[in-house]
């Protein structure tokens, strides 16, 4: 019989190398939206009037930020063969830190006084959900481009801030833009695994605890070598003991199905990715 550190020490490698490839694989989705139609449009000037940047603070709801569009107006000076722009995430407005920039290409030739949304592409960056970040745009140095907003506060989680890093004046002016980002990651079968053994840590009498991990450890051990039906097999075992341990009072009851349930849940997941994998292998 392997001795419960040793089986200890065998769940902390697999655990941390265990490659299911069952994660959920997110797709980009909006997040923050404020484009209502709008002749209005900002820059800092020719040339630019002190640091030569606009602000929109933004607060999103998805932990990471992938995108940022701008609505922008070509102006009169734009070149026929198109211009660059960059923008940055700041942590709140100008002087702030700044976590992100990204330049994207205008293509040209446009007409004086056209908009459209430009789009720049961000290294996938972690934010907090519900915390004030802002969008920060380099303006040109000449009537190139200008940046669209809108009067009357339309964008009510955020506002517009002046060239010389001031909240527009009254708070009631907000540019046009969008933001995108992904969502949290469902948590993967080696996730549940190792919140099923860390919940067994405190969740039973001594003798009990070592009955489960182990039998935890073991399902672990079958998932890395690729023995899915295995270890569906030893958390059913687990579910079974954790029933018996609450029939002999070594487990609270609600404690007892909370484990259960969560052993459920990893055997139909398990389930599905051998289902997947059969198919994998008759479809080549």
């Amino acid at each position: 019989m392997i001795h419960t550190t040793k089986l200890l020490a065998i769940a902390a490698a697999i655990l941390a190398s265990a490659e299911t490839g069952w994660a959920q694989d997110h797709s980009e989705l909006p997040d923050q939206q404020n484009d209502p139609a709008s002749t209005r449009s900002f820059s800092c000037g020719t040339p630019p009037i002190l640091n030569g940047t606009l602000l929109q603070s933004f607060v999103p709801t998805l932990p990471t930020l992938t995108a940022v569009e701008l609505r922008l107006r070509a102006g009169t000076a734009f070149p026929a063969s198109g211009v660059a722009t960059t923008i940055r995430i700041r942590t709140t407005a100008t002087d702030s830190e700044v976590l992100a920039e990204s330049t994207a290409h205008v293509s040209g030739p446009r007409v004086a006084g056209s908009q459209f949304l430009l789009r720049f592409d961000l290294e996938p960056l972690a934010v907090t959900p519900g915390t004030t970040l802002a969008i920060e745009w380099v303006t040109p140095n000449s009537n190139e481009l200008t940046w669209v907003g809108a009067a009357g506060d339309p964008y009510a989680d955020g506002t517009a801030f002046s060239c010389i890093g001031n909240v527009w004046p009254g708070g009631a002016t907000d540019f046009n833009f969008a933001t995108f980002g992904l969502p949290a990651a469902e948590p993967s079968v080696k996730d549940k695994l190792i919140a099923l053994h860390d919940a067994t840590v405190t969740a039973t009498t001594l003798r009990g605890k070592r009955c489960l991990r182990r039998l935890v450890v073991l399902a672990c051990r079958c998932v890395e070598r690729g023995k899915l039906k295995a270890a569906r097999i030893k958390l059913r075992v687990f579910q079974w003991k954790v029933h018996t341990f609450v029939c002999f009072g070594w487990l609270e009851e609600s404690v007892g199905r909370a484990l259960i349930k969560d052993a459920k849940e990893i055997r139909a997941e398990l389930c599905v990715a051998n289902s997947q994998r059969r198919a994998r292998r008759h479809r080549s």
